[in-house]
């Protein structure tokens, strides 16, 4: 019997009758001359196990039994077929098989990657094997530094003092997707409300790739921020870009991926913030987003006027329409908060300063107003951005108007009859502006006597006054 069932100390043959060998088997030599024999092979013994013999010999005289044989251990048996356990990870696979115990000595671990059935698996060079710390009783291993969304395959190899045995082929492990990295924004083509991602294939034997977005509101975590979407992308092993449609004007958007095979499902890194641009439709003359910076006095100069941090001006939505500037407060809203005739205005001053545009319109009496332009297009510097809306006012201001510009396209000259008077039409021209009124804009921007109302110093009748001159001018010039 085995030596390893046999209390240490005892003869191991003790527990058996004289008439018995190993493991209670007799084995006979079957030659024709026993005296003739030198060797024997024993069969059916356990795999890694210590074996004693001894040799019972008899004649016609008696029997004489032998010395007990040194401890003889047999070969391992071939090891399982290893399996994965579930939780793969992108950059390694744990595989796990039962104790082999057996008495042995060495323990690998052969690993490859995974050609298709046809290939030769176990070519030599194509394969790398490690060591594994205590052979008999390890059951799993985790094998590392592997290429992820990758299939490998495995197999063990023991050894104990008497030699060895390679076990079979595992079948192919999948290990997880890498974690994505972030999407990256095609700047050219994000508008108010749509952003473009591009990110390179991921392959990775893939059956799922999943974009996710969000507004970023200050929380911590994506599961917890406003407006989030998640989008299934189709062809997820090719996929390399999408189009995100529906988003609000304004705000800043952070995106993920989470892709997913077999073996599961990795969440990808944080992109962002990108942030929409502002909603500017194509109505009127202009219209967006500009900042009222609020009039100190002693401040005149354009270098001396606080920045927009300190100041804290206020945001409004801007609507220029011929020569009548109006202000709301957002952009859907009818009732405007304030408005200027910039016909009644006596100049208009631009500044750069850093990432800002500054419009400084100065009327005849009265303090002036100034304007902040910051652009949130990234296509369009807030200088460019400034530069087109001090255009429009300046123009309005002087006279410029695209209604100005449409009616001087198509003014016909004055024709004089035979024989009429050559300065009639002139004269007739005249008399008109005469007896145009102008009474109703005498009391500047529609704000009182004194331009106020741009920040301190405002005037508390004024928007009453200024509500019934916006109605007396919509009255008579049709705005």
């Amino acid at each position: 019997m085995p030596l390893a069932d046999v209390p240490k100390g005892t003869d191991p043959f003790s527990m058996y009758a004289t008439t018995t060998t190993v493991g209670g088997k007799q084995f006979v030599y079957s030659g024709s001359e026993p005296k003739d024999a030198t060797g024997h092979v024993l069969q059916d013994l356990s795999p890694g196990a210590y074996y004693s013999v001894r040799l019972v010999l008899t004649n016609p005289a008696g029997t004489t039994i032998g010395h007990a044989s040194k401890p003889m251990l047999t070969c391992p048996s071939p090891p399982p077929k290893p399996v994965p356990n579930p939780n793969a990870r992108s950059d390694s696979i744990e595989i796990m098989f039962a104790p082999q115990g057996q008495f042995l000595t060495k323990m690998k671990v052969h690993a490859s990657l995974y050609r298709g059935p046809s290939s030769d698996l176990w070519k030599k060079g194509t394969y790398g094997s490690f060591g594994v710390g205590h052979p008999t009783t390890c059951k799993s291993v985790i094998v590392n530094k592997l290429k992820p969304g990758t299939k490998y395959i495995f197999r063990i190899e023991t050894e104990n003092a008497s030699g060895g045995s390679i076990g079979p082929t595992s079948e192919p492990m999948l290990t997880k997707p890498a974690t994505p990295l972030p999407p990256v924004e095609d700047v050219k083509k994000r508008t108010d409300t749509q952003i473009f991602l591009k990110w390179g294939a991921q392959r990775q034997n893939l059956t799922k790739l999943v974009l996710e977005y969000a507004i970023m509101n200050g929380k911590s975590t994506f599961d917890k921020m406003e407006g989030g979407k998640s989008v299934e992308l189709d062809d997820p092993q090719n996929v390399s870009s999408h189009l995100c449609k529906g988003l609000l004007p304004d705000r800043n958007y952070v995106f993920r991926l989470r892709a997913t095979n077999e073996s599961g499902e990795s969440v990808g890194t944080l992109g962002g913030p990108v942030k929409t641009i502002e909603y500017a439709p194509d109505q009127h003359d202009k219209s967006g987003f500009l900042f009222l910076a609020p009039v100190r006095d002693g401040k005149k100069t354009i270098g001396r006027r606080l920045s927009m941090k300190k100041a804290k001006p206020t945001r409004y939505w801007y609507v220029l329409d011929g020569k009548l500037l109006s202000w709301f407060n957002d952009v859907s809203d009818t009732d405007d908060v304030g408005f200027v005739h910039l016909g009644k205005m006596k100049s208009a001053k631009l500044d750069i300063k850093g990432k800002q545009g500054i419009i400084v319109l100065q009327p005849r009496d009265g303090k002036a107003m100034e304007l902040i332009v910051e652009s949130t297009d990234p296509n369009i510097s807030s200088e460019d951005l400034a530069q087109s809306w001090f255009q429009k006012l300046d123009g309005a201001i002087k006279g410029e108007t695209v209604q100005d510009k449409e009616v001087a396209e198509v003014e016909d000259k004055p024709i004089v009859r035979k024989g009429a008077d050559p300065n009639l039409a002139e004269k007739q021209k005249d008399e008109e502006e005469e007896e145009f009124d102008f009474g109703m804009m005498e009391d500047g921007m529609g704000f009182g006597d004194e331009v106020t109302g741009f920040g301190e110093g405002f005037d508390e009748e004024a928007p009453a006054e200024a509500a019934k001159d916006k109605d007396e001018e919509e009255e008579s010039f049709g705005f």
